[in-house]
């Protein structure tokens, strides 16, 4: 039974019996574990008390078993991304192809912007400011090589942007996503393909789904910079990282970049939704191709039978906000 502290690990430290049995666990050990001292309460689940970690690290050590460190995350937010981990896991099958998960993932924004520097709103309509912003013209004229075409150029990788960097004195930051998925269809044709070594962020040959939570489906300016703050680090892996191979993968097919925004239950997302879709192809405009989709922890819940492809997920099972390849209207 005490098995169940192997689950405890990275960011994945807080627990409750939904996840738990999302996991292929059995849910009342959580509770008997607790009067045994290996778990305590917090944020709205369970997380291992010292007896609990003592316990872990021995079975790990017995089974051959390597741990990740434990984060030191809020346990709160620790168990709703777990939450949206395993239920997002379950949602699509992907056989024969790259199923990734990584929860709490940073990626660079070079320039960070933010505020007044990313977007305006005027009249409950947002419209993104960064492609104007000096130091991002700057760095296009820098880095000026991007889509199949670069790929005759060389690559300026991270060593070309921190000179950049310091000749420019751009300011620089991190953007955390709560659950980055990244995806491949044939994973067996794709694992001997040889990518660019500059790929840092192991984008190269892969559909890449960036999850962000909307606590406050009305607080659209934390959607719009979540989303804003994603679109300028794609603008660093077309133009620096792997231009050339960003959109397109080595077999010539479509790389797709999606940003998921999750909200807690479907009335929130529908606000949510309402809310973004007067701005929303103004918003993907300068980040084409960009997916700007949407769900709800209670709509994955409501996922019964797992598609089979994230194609197939992707069609039937999320809201689209806005697409590159279809029109949506967005008058008021």
């Amino acid at each position: 039974m005490t098995h169940l502290t192997l689950l405890f690990e990275g960011e994945a430290i807080c627990w409750d019996e939904e996840t738990v049995l999302l996991a292929g666990n059995e849910p009342d050990n959580l509770e008997t574990l607790a009067d045994q001292g290996l778990f305590r309460p917090a944020g709205g689940g369970m997380i291992l008390t010292e007896e609990g970690l003592a316990e872990r690290d021995k079975l790990a050590s017995e089974m051959g078993i390597p741990l990740k460190p434990m984060a030191d995350t809020d346990p709160a937010t620790a168990l709703w991304r777990n939450r949206l981990n395993l239920l997002l896991e379950k949602a699509f099958l992907g056989r024969w192809g790259l199923k990734e998960f990584t929860i709490a993932e940073k990626f660079p924004v070079v320039p960070y912007l933010k505020g007044e520097e990313l977007f305006t709103e005027e009249n409950g309509r947002f419209r993104y400011l960064w492609p104007e912003h000096p130091s991002v013209k700057d760095l296009m004229d820098t880095f000026p090589f991007w889509g199949v075409s670069a790929r005759e150029e060389p690559i300026p990788g991270e060593r070309g942007l921190a000179d950049w960097v310091e000749r420019t004195g751009a300011p620089t930051g991190n953007l955390t996503v709560d659950l980055m998925l990244r995806s491949g269809y044939d994973f067996d044709h794709y694992r001997t393909t040889e990518t660019a070594p500059e790929d840092r962020f192991r984008l190269q040959n892969t559909d890449r789904l960036f999850c962000l939570r909307v606590k406050d489906p009305d607080d659209l300016k934390a959607a719009v910079t979540g989303l804003g703050q994603i679109e300028l680090f794609m603008l660093g892996q077309r133009r620096i990282y792997i231009p050339g191979w960003a959109d397109i993968d080595t077999e010539d097919q479509e790389n797709w970049t999606m940003v998921l925004l999750v909200t807690d239950d479907d009335e929130q997302l529908n606000r949510l939704e309402s809310g973004l879709k007067p701005s929303a192809m103004d918003l993907i405009e300068p980040s084409r191709p960009i997916f700007l989709l949407g769900t709800s922890v209670e709509a994955l819940r409501g996922i019964k039978t797992p598609k089979e492809t994230i194609y197939d997920w992707f069609c039937d099972e999320v809201r689209h906000i806005a697409r590159p390849d279809v029109h949506i209207n967005s008058a008021t």
